[in-house]
């Protein structure tokens, strides 16, 4: 294997492994947004109970003000995960048009060797031809 078919898989691994990341960090998104789903409807269901109790009632806006800064900080990981997954989107753009260049590198070298070995080749043949044109001319 030359060196640019060894780049051209350097460069595979690291497009997996950027697609792998990409991966791993919108799953973390998913399951930030799930919990912050889960927050909200705990929430409502709370608020419905403090309805019906007076010691809920009392006891609920302290818990409101817990899950309003809970909701925040997962806010802000989720709003952080999405700055992370476009910058690993663009990781992984930039990986893929550097494999996609090399890729076409090579296989315009490939066809070149192959022209040259073609135009070789048939350099011989011509020439064969013309000795056997002339010896039958002699």
């Amino acid at each position: 294997m030359n060196p640019m078919e060894q780049l051209v898989r350097l460069q595979e691994w690291t497009v997996e492994e950027r697609r792998r990341r990409l991966n791993e960090v919108e799953a973390l998104a998913d399951r930030l947004r799930r919990d912050l789903a889960a927050l909200d409807t705990t929430l409502e269901q709370e608020a419905k109970a403090a309805e019906t109790s007076l010691e809920a009632r009392r006891a609920f806006p302290s818990y409101a003000a817990v899950m309003k800064q809970r909701r925040e900080r997962l806010l802000a990981s989720v709003r952080e995960v999405e700055k992370e997954i476009a910058k690993t989107q663009e990781e992984l753009t930039a990986a893929y048009q550097d494999m996609k260049k090399t890729e076409i590198t090579v296989a315009n070298r490939k066809a070149r060797r192959r022209r040259d070995v073609d135009r070789r080749e048939q350099a011989v043949s011509d020439e064969i031809g013309a000795n056997i044109v002339r010896r039958r001319g002699e």
